[in-house]
């Protein structure tokens, strides 16, 4: 049925491909069975200029999306369109963005249309470049009703004689009136750290909101012979009307390497506790270690490794531990791949299995 209905948005003058994809996932843990975590089916059909897919989507063995996407290139337009349905709403949200470009500006319009009026919106993006300076222009308009709703702005620009690249932007609502302005500048070469062995690159950020306003620096250092990047992350502590600087703070830094044999190893850690998530990628853990690798497998293609250990201020496991994931990708054909992965916790669940299978027609 799914490609009877590809089918009727292709034009009939020209040739079509077909073409698919199955993915499946199952789980099975100390606390539950064998269980299908999710499965999609999902099928395209394509020409010169065009191409359309359809999407269905099951998540806990109960279907949960179904969605097609379109792709034309209509003369100078390119045009996407997106509809998603819900089993539980029926109609979703259809999303169509327009791509052209004008008078050397390039120029997109995204419409949202919502199954709640109130949400949906067109958006208007507009960005060109004079001399070194590329602009960035966006707007917002609700549609039921119709009235303006936001507006961004952003300048990006280089400075030569500082090897300096800056990037300013501003945030404005209809409710608020100011939202928000950020200003970062990037040094891809910080001279007084940088020689022969180590390269580096300083990031320096400033942000004010409606109620605050933040400046934060990182730092990343490579260092060529060992093929290894340390980044510290820094931000700076300041207080009054005015921003004023009162302290400078180390919150926590990442090393990454690359070992023989396209091996890679990285190393995080994280010294406040808010910002856990930044560092490690879980608000739960404040460290992790994480090594990865890949090795050439079956019909030229790689198979894939990773392991992981998160630590934790809780964490029962030794030098507190409190999780351990590892997983493999092993391609058996051209267009098959299996997926194994593993996890073992400190927590209940205390181990998980899972598996997953991709095939490609």
């Amino acid at each position: 049925m799914l490609v009877a209905v590809l089918l009727c948005f292709s034009p009939a003058a020209t040739a079509v491909d077909l073409s698919g994809q199955f993915r499946a996932n199952l789980e099975m843990s100390e606390t539950s069975f064998l269980q299908l975590k999710s499965m999609a089916t999902i099928v395209s059909a394509s020409g010169d200029t065009w191409r359309t897919s359809g999407r269905i989507l099951w998540s806990d063995g109960e279907l949960s999306l179904l969605d097609l996407t379109d792709d034309r290139t209509l003369g100078p337009l390119s045009v996407r369109t997106r509809t998603v349905f819900d089993p539980d709403i029926g109609f979703s949200y259809l999303g169509s963005t327009v791509r052209f470009g004008l008078e050397g500006l390039q120029c997109s319009n995204y419409t949202f249309l919502s199954h709640d009026p109130l949400a949906s919106y067109d958006q208007l993006m507009i960005r060109g470049s004079f001399s070194s300076v590329t602009v960035t222009g966006i707007s917002r308009f609700g549609l039921c009703p119709l009235a303006f709703r936001s507006m961004q702005t952003s300048a990006r620009w280089y400075i030569p004689g500082c090897n300096l690249h800056m990037d300013v932007g501003g945030a404005f609502n209809c409710e608020k009136g100011f939202e928000s302005f950020k200003a970062t500048a990037r040094f891809p070469e910080v001279a007084f750290l940088s020689n022969e062995t180590i390269e580096t690159e300083w990031r320096i950020t400033l942000r004010f909101e409606e109620d605050q306003k933040s400046l934060s620096s990182s730092l990343r250092m490579r260092a060529n012979r060992i093929n290894a990047c340390m980044t510290p992350y820094v931000q700076a502590i300041g207080n009054g009307p005015f921003f004023s600087l009162e302290a400078v703070e180390v919150y926590g830094w990442v090393v990454e390497c690359a070992l023989e044999n396209a091996i890679r190893l990285q190393f995080a850690i994280s010294l406040d506790p808010a910002r856990n998530g930044e560092l490690t990628g879980d608000a739960d853990y404040w460290e992790m270690w994480k090594l990865r690798g890949s090795v050439r497998s079956c019909c030229d293609r790689d198979l894939r490794w990773e392991v992981a250990t998160y630590f934790s201020e809780s964490g029962g496991g030794l030098f507190g531990r409190a999780s351990t994931t590892m997983s493999v990708e092993i391609p058996f054909a051209d267009r098959l791949t299996v997926r194994l992965g593993t996890a073992l916790s400190e927590l209940s669940p205390r181990w998980t299995l899972a598996f997953g299978v991709d095939l490609r027609f």
